[in-house]
């Protein structure tokens, strides 16, 4: 993850006349936490955060998207509504 970060700066600070963002896509856990520390979202300029662990229904949904949004750090929560494609049983 650090590896990621320093890149992602390198690129933006590089001067290639386009703005690059740290940003990520993290999990919301059934306890409705995030699958990472504070102190590691806090680098991040964009958190994106979608359930993609546990996805068994909406009901689990409506709980873990409420908790998202305590976190401080979250900027985007990514609802796919019907769950992923293999969670469907859609093969991509």
């Amino acid at each position: 993850m650090a590896a990621h970060i320093k890149k992602t700066a390198w690129c933006d600070a590089s001067d290639l006349g386009i703005r690059v963002l740290v940003a990520r896509k993290f999990d919301i856990l059934k306890d409705g936490s995030l699958d990472y520390s504070d102190e590691l979202l806090a680098q991040f300029e964009v958190v994106v955060c979608s359930v993609h662990s546990h996805e068994s229904g909406s009901r689990g949904h409506d709980g873990t998207h409420a908790g998202r949004i305590e976190n401080p750090y979250t900027q985007i929560s990514a609802i796919r509504p019907g769950g992923s494609p293999a969670a469907r049983g859609v093969r991509l």
